[in-house]
């Protein structure tokens, strides 16, 4: 089955949200990408020679022409459907065995577990949490083939977390720009933390902290400023997960706190025995304005 677009989907959780005019009509949970000759925003796509990339995901039915809100990053449902008797039972999204499988960027503004062919667009927009629930991220991993389809010359390369960042020039309108080039596995490693810590820049992108307090402990997370730094071409809307895991061998409870410049959003408390995901947005790169989100999601 894979993944099924389904129709009338519910959002549950919604981060990053703002206010956008829409160039043509969208519905809630499509993925869109900004049309600067129309100043608009309209259905993302994979499709060579029309791509579109994915930026944000729309929250309302917007017409054409019209304003609504949109966010850089959701938490979507499948609606429940009702059976014999008006029995409800839930919606479906995927398999069990599709859980955590990466969703790409497909036609029309929808998501696919099958990554772009050829020449399409390759654009991870987000993975499967349960059968009937999906985030949807598209900042999660960046275009690969039909950014521009010409020759171009790479340099300056940074890894980050298992991402190789790339500055790369284009040949013909000699443009530059930043190309990420994401691993199909990830490349994560564990920080071992116990009691109340400030996180280094170079911990919390490791993307696994496990946490063994043996009273109530806060992690802090960096400053905006050590963040942003640590980042190679970070820009407003850059953001990556990470995960904190309670290993307590008691009821000890970790919370999880904005550094300098950063807003907590969500449940930032993890209890013992359970591992909870962080989703961090960056949202001003500007010296000495450094700023970002951190949602804890569940």
């Amino acid at each position: 089955m894979a993944y099924t677009n389904v129709s009338g989907k519910i959002i549950q959780q919604a981060w990053g949200k703002f206010r956008g005019k829409a160039y043509v009509a969208l519905k809630v949970g499509d993925l869109v990408g900004r049309d600067t000759t129309n100043d608009g925003w309209i259905l993302a796509h994979k499709t060579s020679g029309a791509a579109v990339v994915a930026e944000a995901v729309a929250l309302d039915t917007i017409a054409a022409g019209s304003v609504g809100w949109m966010a850089l990053a959701v938490v979507i449902k499948a609606p429940p459907t009702e059976g014999a008797g008006g029995v409800m039972t839930e919606g479906v999204l995927a398999l069990a065995g599709d859980l955590c499988s990466p969703l790409y960027l497909s036609t029309s503004g929808t998501a696919s577990t099958t990554a772009g062919a050829g020449a399409d667009t390759v654009q991870q927009v987000g993975f499967i949490l349960a059968t009937g629930q999906a985030l949807l991220m598209p900042n999660v991993g960046l275009t690969g083939a039909d950014i521009n389809a010409t020759t171009l010359t790479l340099s300056g390369v940074a890894t980050v977390g298992g991402v190789s960042l790339v500055t790369a020039t284009n040949l013909t309108s000699a443009d530059s720009m930043l190309v990420a080039l994401k691993a199909l596995a990830e490349k994560m490693t564990q920080t071992a933390k116990t009691d109340t810590v400030t996180l280094t820049a170079a911990e919390l992108l490791t993307k696994v902290i496990d946490g063994t307090p043996t009273a109530a402990a806060a992690y802090t997370l960096p400053t905006a400023a050590l963040l942003v730094a640590a980042i190679p071409g970070a820009a407003v809307g850059s953001s990556f997960m990470f995960f904190v895991n309670n290993k307590s061998a008691g009821a000890n409870t970790i919370t999880v706190a904005a550094g300098s410049g950063g807003t907590g959003d969500g449940t930032l408390t993890v209890a013992q025995h359970v591992v909870r995901s962080f989703l961090v947005i960056i949202t001003n790169v500007t010296g000495d304005a450094e700023a970002y989100f951190v949602y804890g999601i569940g």
